[in-house]
């Protein structure tokens, strides 16, 4: 962050030398560069392989881990044909605002409106009422056109995950709608100034998106730099910039090979987390090249052909119905397996097909362009608001009277919740800390009534943190808890505690992500460890597994000398999928996704750590949480205990469970209360010597 700071103004000096050398070389062209012919058949194809890189990533197909990147060459092309649009009916006085936002109604929002019906449709037989209640405020957003906010606005530690949001797609299109709104007059105005100040502007606004985003994703907020449309801006400018490049007589094919070599290496090679920012400018640049290359030869070939043009025809609705697929497939049968990622793809193709010529068409192109504009854009938002008015229904209380009379016993038991304050014990006999996430919550439910009733006081230190001090969560490349270490020696600071517990989710950080849908909570999210004071360095799972090793060697090292014992507590297996999609479905036959096996893979690097730890230290106990609620289960882990639903989502406990299994954890907690009292006993009778 320092050297971007230090460096900036010398960047920005030598990025504004080439802004200014650009506009001198293109000021004495044409007003409009050649490139510009109605019908450009490698747009089409361009589109065709954007759509497919988004639709084949988001199904999980193996080896394109950059498929994202098709949303950055859908930003190019459209900078390059609006602001084509813009500037050629400019040039021949026939724009008009209202024309303008009237053909983006007739072009976007029928297809738009097709989607969130039957979308909502699904949802309403398919999701739980909290499931129902977040998608209709995605819904309203969405009809807003402020999807990608709503969602940068969840996009956090707790927030829902991708595959339990059907409109999360919706974010390009938010930003794109919000590129609409500015773009017009921005370039209505640029075109009053002299060609060369103009030029100068246009590069001046690329770069400093540019140059903010990279500044935004250092500084441990890439989600914001992804979702916002002003760090996109420099995507958009890239294509508008094509408007005034001329088009080179001699090495066409050299430019449509490099721009598409540009690009597929984007889709084979990206990292997400990284993105927008300098690593977009690769296929960003690429589909540039690919565009001023024109009617090349290898652009002929490879991007003119049926294939092209009819994936390339169908992209934009191809876009818009291929997620809702993918997030209702798996709401429905579970993670996906490789017959199903193609069964998705053929169906999302087969439904793009459908509504591009059912509504795409005709509202676009065909009968609807007979309406007046005014008419016909009034008649669209006025069918938008009433598709709302249910909508707005379900996110009031989730359609609660859905739900089967078999599940509402499970799913009332599911969603207990304990009491957010707990009153101190007074007195105490001893105090204990308890650190750590959301699973130190449960916990905390879990053990607050056994140790009260033995006078003991249970004390949360710090937030919904990582418990191990040194050592920071990385999640979706922000740093969680900046000051818990602060907190954490606020609070030890004195003989405070006779005793420590930390529990967490910890096979967030040791474990390679779930994908396809078997972790709802957090697909497609990433979450490493590091050293608080370490900077920048390589995040990775063997990165965090190694500083996961160490931090908990000199967790354990420094309690030790203060002879505090330490509690681990180990993490309670994981389901697989959402009980509460689960139940609403088929409560009869709703059971974990994972076998006992996968669960436990899930967790085993944690909890071999943990055992060998406690074999080590005297004073450390490990309770093996996953052990004594699976047991020895052949097949899949129990859901329930004594008639109680054990879960309150795929990987917590509900709090009426986490009282009524604390007796499972006698054991393990007496022998650490055991060694808690042996330490305060130990410490009176050496201060009673003293004395």
């Amino acid at each position: 962050m320092t050297f971007i700071v230090v460096s900036f103004p010398f960047v920005w000096e030598r990025l504004r030398g080439v802004a200014e050398w650009a506009s001198d070389t293109l000021v004495e062209r044409s007003e409009v560069s050649p490139v510009q012919s109605a019908h450009r058949p490698e747009i089409v194809g361009l589109r065709a392989i954007a759509v497919l890189a988004v639709v084949l990533f988001h199904a999980g197909v193996p080896g394109l881990d950059g498929g994202f990147t098709g949303v950055d060459v859908f930003f190019v092309i459209s900078g390059y044909l609006i602001t084509r649009k813009i500037v050629n009916e400019r040039s021949t006085g026939r724009f008009r605002f209202s024309n303008f936002y009237a053909g983006r109604v007739r072009r976007l929002l029928p297809s738009v409106i097709a989607t969130l019906a039957i979308s909502f449709a699904f949802a309403a037989t398919m999701m739980s009422p909290d499931e129902l209640q977040q998608f209709a405020a995605s819904m309203l957003a969405s009809a807003l056109f402020i999807p990608n906010i709503f969602f940068w606005s969840q996009t956090d530690y707790f927030g829902p995950a991708a595959h339990t949001q059907p409109l999360l797609h919706f974010w390009s299109l938010g930003v794109e709608e919000q590129f609409y709104f500015v773009w017009p007059a921005l370039i209505g105005l640029l075109l009053l100034l002299p060609k060369r100040l103009m030029l100068v502007i246009l590069a001046s606004l690329a770069l400093t998106s540019l140059v903010a985003a990279e500044i935004v994703i250092r500084s441990y907020e890439p989600v914001t730099a992804f979702f916002w449309m002003p760090f996109r801006i420099v995507e958009f400018s890239i294509g508008a910039a094509l408007v005034w490049i001329p088009q080179p007589h001699r090495l066409k094919s050299v430019l449509s090979v490099a721009g598409l070599v540009m690009i597929l290496a984007s889709i084979v090679f990206a990292e997400e987390t990284y993105f927008p920012g300098i690593p977009s400018l690769l296929p960003c640049l690429g589909a540039a090249l690919v565009i001023l290359a024109g009617d090349a030869k290898t652009n002929r070939v490879l991007l003119d052909n049926r294939p092209a043009k009819f994936f390339g025809d169908i992209s934009y609705v191809l876009y818009l119905v291929h997620w809702p697929i993918v997030v209702f497939w798996i709401y429905k049968f579970g993670p996906l397996d490789m017959q199903d990622r193609f069964a998705v793809i053929a169906l999302a193709v087969l439904l793009g097909a459908a509504m591009h010529h059912a509504v795409e068409i005709p509202f676009w192109k065909g009968r609807g362009r007979s309406v007046g504009n005014l008419r016909f854009s009034g008649a669209t938002f006025a069918v938008l608001v009433l598709l709302m008015v249910p909508v707005a229904s379900a996110y009031s209380d989730g359609w609660e009277w859905r739900t089967p009379e078999s599940a509402k016993r499970y799913l009332a038991n599911m969603q207990t919740t304990g009491p957010k304050k707990r009153p101190p014990v007074k007195n105490p006999e001893l105090r204990i800390a308890i650190l750590g996430d959301s699973h130190a919550q449960h916990y905390e439910w879990l053990l607050d009534g056994y140790l009260r009733e033995r006078n003991i006081d249970l004390v949360r230190v710090g937030g919904r943190c990582f418990p191990f001090p040194q050592l920071a969560r990385i999640v979706d490349g922000k740093q969680m808890c900046p000051n818990f270490l602060k907190e954490y020696k606020k609070a030890f600071r004195g003989d405070k505690f006779d005793g420590v517990i930390v529990a967490a989710r910890w096979e967030l950080s040791t474990e390679e992500p779930a994908s396809d849908g078997a972790d709802p909570g957090n697909e497609g999210r990433t979450f490493f460890l590091k050293f608080r004071a370490e900077k920048d360095p390589v995040l990775s799972v063997a990165y965090s597994r190694k500083v996961f090793k160490s931090a908990l060697r000199n967790l354990t090292k420094s309690l030790s000398k203060e002879n505090l014992p330490l509690l681990i507590m180990g993490q309670i297996p994981p389901l697989g999928q959402s009980m509460k999609r689960c139940m609403m479905q088929n409560p009869s036959s709703c059971k974990p996704f994972y076998t006992r096996k996968q669960a436990y893979e899930r967790v085993d690097y944690s909890q071999e750590i943990f055992r060998r730890t406690e074999k080590r230290e005297t004073s450390v106990f490990f309770l093996d949480a996953f052990n004594i609620l699976c047991g020895k289960a052949a097949d899949r882990c129990p859901t329930t205990y004594k008639d109680i639903f054990i879960y309150r989502d795929d990987d917590h406990l509900n709090y009426d469970a986490a009282r009524a299994i604390v007796n499972l954890f006698y054991p393990k907690i007496d022998d650490f209360i055991a060694a808690a009292r042996a330490r305060k006993d130990s410490m009176a009778a050496t201060l009673s010597s003293v004395r």
